[in-house]
């Protein structure tokens, strides 16, 4: 359950892969969760449909960030070359994280996307329940500065923590677990 900050920025609801599902522009729409993604092992999984090509976020998690991959932050993305991408990582850029992209999108097509991670592991990418790249985690990524001082963090369906890369299309039945499904299960 996200907040949206009321109109103009929440998504409508619209048909979507299966049953209704939130249409974002790609102008502002998004939605706000006042909590982080896992952070020692997850997988996060979609159905989305994209309206053009174009560096997009689906979902973003971390205390600071733009969607480059060199903040504290975790984020499922489309990139410009027509990948999907997957960073993991923390404020310390140089040693402390993992970038995967891979598989081919068009506009247009609906997809569904998972990324499954395991801290000091592995991390894998999945297209239509098809392992499109993995890699291995050969450290332990400090997760502590997705979240600040206090505690707080953030999760945006729809963009990154700053007002770019907004997602343009449809996304349904979007499902964050605390465990890393094996790869058997990311198809159901």
């Amino acid at each position: 359950n996200g907040t949206c900050l009321g109109s103009p920025y929440c998504p409508v609801l619209t048909t979507g892969k299966s049953g209704s599902a939130y249409n974002f522009d790609g102008i502002n729409d998004h939605a706000i969760f006042y909590k982080a993604l896992p952070r020692q092992e997850g997988t996060i999984s979609a159905w989305i449909k994209t309206d053009r090509v174009g560096i997009q976020h689906i979902i973003w998690s971390g205390q600071t960030g733009d969607g480059f991959g060199t903040e504290s932050e975790i984020h499922l993305s489309l990139l410009d070359t027509r990948n999907f991408s997957f960073y993991f990582g923390s404020k310390n850029r140089n040693s402390q994280e993992y970038r995967i992209d891979g598989g081919t999108y068009n506009a247009g097509t609906w997809y569904h996307v998972a990324a499954v991670y395991r801290n000091n592991d592995f991390v894998e990418l999945y297209v239509n329940g098809i392992m499109v790249k993995n890699n291995i985690i050969d450290k332990n990524i400090d997760t502590s500065t997705w979240q600040t001082s206090s505690g707080q963090a953030y999760t945006y369906l729809g963009k990154p923590k700053s007002s770019i890369r907004y997602f343009d299309g449809v996304i349904d039945s979007l499902q964050v677990y605390d465990w890393a499904l094996e790869p058997e299960q990311v198809n159901d």
